[in-house]
């Protein structure tokens, strides 16, 4: 089952082509992990969700919006869910994920944690702090990708 967690878990996971492909409608069972300890455990797949951002939302470089007017907490969880289809159609499973000092922030940031985790992602929550911080915790924590709210 997806988690989200604050530290680094002890044994690192596996990840192959069959949980790469998390979008298949039939479920399969979840990688073991490195260390041998426990059995996987099967993951249900959810159908294939759509969701319509603000025109302006989306750009080249990166997501941009006015918190309630073209940016919320929907559309976060939309962004969580596309992150992680693309972080587990590479064979990933780990990202790490951050924020800023923004009153917005957590609330955003909880929100994208949701949707990452709805695609059988692992989320290590680094917290508040610079973006630099979310570089260097993907680097050491061995994640598979990072998001940094700003």
């Amino acid at each position: 089952m997806p988690r989200a967690t604050i530290c680094w878990p002890i044994c690192r996971l596996r990840l192959d082509a069959a949980a790469a492909d998390f979008l298949s409608p039939d479920p399969v069972p979840a990688p073991a992990p490195v260390c041998g300890a426990g059995r996987g455990v099967t993951i249900e797949r959810p159908a294939m969700q759509t969701h319509d951002f603000h025109p302006t939302t989306l750009r080249e470089y990166d997501i941009r919006g006015i918190i309630g007017e073209t940016l919320g907490e929907q559309d976060a969880e939309a962004i969580g869910r596309g992150f992680g289809t693309v972080v587990r159609r590479a064979g990933g499973g780990r990202v790490a994920v951050g924020y800023d000092g923004r009153h917005s922030s957590p609330r955003l940031e909880a929100a994208l944690v949701r949707g990452l985790m709805e695609t059988g992602c692992d989320v290590v929550r680094i917290g508040l702090g610079p973006t630099g911080m979310l570089y260097f915790a993907v680097s050491d924590l061995g994640a598979d990708g990072g998001v940094m709210i700003t």
